[in-house]
């Protein structure tokens, strides 16, 4: 695994930073997931696609409550968002302030949205949340137990509890 990662990607810098490209920051945190258990040198550190057009990946923009419009069933091996959930569970107010929705309105989206996920994905697909959801309005106890009833575990906790990488372990309906 080490081996194939060389051939494909080349290390751009030490520490990840806020203005990263998401596609880079995808690629880190799943090149983070296949390698830290085979080299802790590789944490805290940026990588770039040596050749970003033979990755075999195709990134697809599109609303993530309708992901089996954009995605066939079963095709996707990994499935990355920033900001989305926390745009699902919350809502402005009359001051233009974001607020929490109430959880008898969001967990049935968050259900739904799990569920188009452990869709699209394959059977040993991964689902990779935003580095900040935690840090904004989103329901993180809610989030995971949501996750883990829709067919997700957890692969990788923050510090603080949040998991933000989980892997999908089994189908649902």
């Amino acid at each position: 695994m080490k081996n194939l990662f060389n051939n494909n990607f080349t290390q751009i810098a030490e520490k990840s930073t806020p203005k990263q490209n998401p596609i880079k920051r995808f690629f880190n945190k799943l090149s983070f997931i296949l390698l830290r258990d085979i080299n802790p040198e590789f944490n805290d550190k940026i990588y770039a696609l040596k050749d970003p057009k033979n990755t075999g990946c195709k990134f697809i923009q599109g609303d993530i409550q309708h992901l089996d419009k954009i995605v066939p069933k079963g095709k996707a091996h990994a499935v990355s968002f920033r900001n989305a959930i926390y745009h699902l569970v919350t809502m402005e107010n009359e001051n233009d302030e974001r607020i929490q929705i109430p959880l008898k309105i969001a967990e049935p989206t968050l259900n739904h949205v799990a569920k188009q996920i452990n869709k699209a994905l394959t059977k040993d697909g991964i689902f990779i949340l935003g580095e900040r959801e935690d840090k904004q309005l989103t329901d993180t106890k809610l989030l995971s137990k949501v996750l883990k009833k829709n067919g997700f575990k957890e692969v990788a906790k923050t510090k603080n509890g949040y998991c933000n990488i989980w892997a999908k372990i089994k189908d649902v309906d």
